[in-house]
């Protein structure tokens, strides 16, 4: 089975920002014009929890299950993180630090990530590890941002710089690609 979503997608400026609704249907995107008048254009998808290696379906299932995190952002955003490898190192960020594993999690904030989220063992290249985490982490971020583009956003640029509204254009891609307004 697999869960589907409604997008609002609103242009500000020469931002697009978008809303998710989680629903079990095609994706349809509502793009409201700056006149605010709604066009509504429907697209299919090939399931993203299908491009995820079989190891990593049941963890990413059961994780989105419990927490209420639509499975196809996790398998996409994983697939953007990392490829689906488990071993994946990335950066050297702007500010030094770099990204490990599958969800490519922070060495700036993997000690805080242990104890915020009691994962007090968390190993970033331990691939149901990190799958936990990225679940628990996004649907903490939803709660803060209240929808699931923000979250995404959020995963990438950073809480402070989604609150603020200092979304850098590269999130706001990433988050599009996640959420799957673009490819």
């Amino acid at each position: 089975m697999s869960i589907r979503g409604s997008f609002i997608v609103v242009l500000v400026g020469t931002m697009l920002i978008a809303c998710a609704v989680p629903i079990q249907s095609a994706y349809d995107v509502e793009y409201i014009d700056p006149v605010n008048r709604p066009t509504v254009v429907a697209f299919d998808s090939v399931d993203p929890i299908s491009w995820a290696p079989q190891e990593y379906r049941y963890t990413i299932l059961n994780a989105c299950g419990i927490y209420n995190v639509p499975p196809e952002i996790v398998a996409r955003l994983l697939w953007v993180e990392s490829r689906f490898n488990s071993k994946a190192v990335g950066g050297p960020n702007r500010d030094g630090t770099v990204d490990y594993g599958i969800a490519q999690i922070n060495s700036a904030y993997l000690e805080d990530f242990r104890w915020h989220y009691k994962m007090p063992h968390l190993d970033p290249f331990n691939a149901d590890d990190s799958i936990w985490f990225a679940v628990k982490h996004l649907r903490v971020l939803f709660e803060q941002t209240g929808n699931w583009w923000l979250a995404v956003a959020a995963y990438n640029a950073g809480l402070n710089a989604v609150l603020s509204g200092n979304i850098p254009q590269s999130s706001a891609q990433y988050a599009n690609y996640v959420i799957g307004i673009s490819s």
